[in-house]
């Protein structure tokens, strides 16, 4: 038995460490979009009863350190262009993102 939750954690540890090495690839030296980008299909990839706990700005804004203004501004826009539906703080639907802002 312990073998077998061993070898359970073992790879809940790579997955999430595999997970967690593509998305810093993605955050380190890129444009704030891109970042604010990825962190929204990170969000929507989520199941929903825990999507529906996250606020988009506090999760964006905790793991970027990007201005509260400048992640605001590209929500905004977003909404703008239909290509996201925030409602009380929240990711309530996600269209295809542009590649550049």
């Amino acid at each position: 038995m312990n073998a077998i939750c061993g070898t359970t954690v073992a790879r809940c540890l790579a997955y999430r460490l595999m997970v967690m090495s593509v998305r810093d690839r993605e955050l380190v030296g890129v444009d704030s979009y891109l970042k604010v980008r990825t962190l929204l299909i990170e969000i929507w990839a989520y199941p929903q009863a825990y999507r529906e706990n996250i606020i988009v700005l506090n999760f964006i804004q905790r793991r970027t350190g990007i201005s509260r203004s400048r992640v605001m501004k590209i929500l905004s826009e977003l909404k703008k262009g239909g290509y996201i539906h925030i409602d009380n703080g929240r990711l309530m639907a996600l269209g295809k993102l542009p590649v550049a802002y």
